[in-house]
């Protein structure tokens, strides 16, 4: 049983993938660039500037901006996960530490997590900002494990991606796979995999 659970955000907590390829082919068009949703693929759980940067843009602070006002604007196809907030109620009247890490900038967190009123539910998060490397790099994991005070054996990481699982490893934190959420199956391997969000309950004792 787990102490401590740390979840990413995007394919695990909130389905963003059609509001965020829709906005990512926006911002890429006006600058002549046609990507098609197959294409985008690759974007995410990757820091905002590794996209954008893929496609050779130098102005990632103007276009990072646009992309984040039209994210802004499609909050309506947001949506939390079915299951999720029920295990966010009881994980917040129990004893376990909760957290999030994740590969979004403050700004894009604050965007989607206060009018969904998420933040209430977590003590420590650590965003882009925070560290210098992202994942698939230990620093975010490390980071979150120091600040909360954590010893990592009493921690699991809850994530959808590759990038996730190889930050887990890397850290020295247990992963588990969103399956509900992930797309490349496959490509992920580990022990514990989580079929549906009430699943996460099955890893600590509340």
């Amino acid at each position: 049983m787990y102490r401590c659970i740390i979840l990413d955000v995007d394919g695990t907590m909130l389905d963003t993938l059609d509001a965020e390829t829709k906005c990512l082919q926006i911002v890429l068009g006006r600058r002549g660039i046609n990507a098609s949703r197959e294409d985008l693929e690759f974007a995410f759980g990757v820091p905002t500037e590794k996209v954008f940067e893929r496609y050779g843009i130098e102005d990632i602070e103007e276009i990072g901006k646009e992309w984040n006002d039209c994210m802004a604007q499609s909050i309506s196809d947001i949506y939390i996960y079915d299951g999720i907030l029920d295990v966010l109620e009881k994980l917040k009247a129990s004893q376990i530490v909760t957290g999030v890490v994740t590969s979004r900038t403050k700004e894009e967190l604050e965007r989607d997590f206060k009018p969904l009123e998420l933040f209430q539910y977590f003590q420590h998060i650590i965003c882009a900002e925070d560290t210098e490397y992202h994942k698939p790099h230990p620093d975010p994991l490390l980071k979150f494990i120091e600040i909360a005070g954590q010893n990592r054996e009493d921690c699991i990481y809850v994530g959808d991606t590759i990038y996730d699982m190889q930050s887990a490893q890397s850290a020295q934190v247990d992963f588990a796979l969103a399956k509900w959420g992930a797309k490349d199956i496959d490509t992920i391997d580990t022990s514990i995999v989580l079929e549906k969000p009430k699943d996460i309950l099955s890893l600590v004792r509340l």
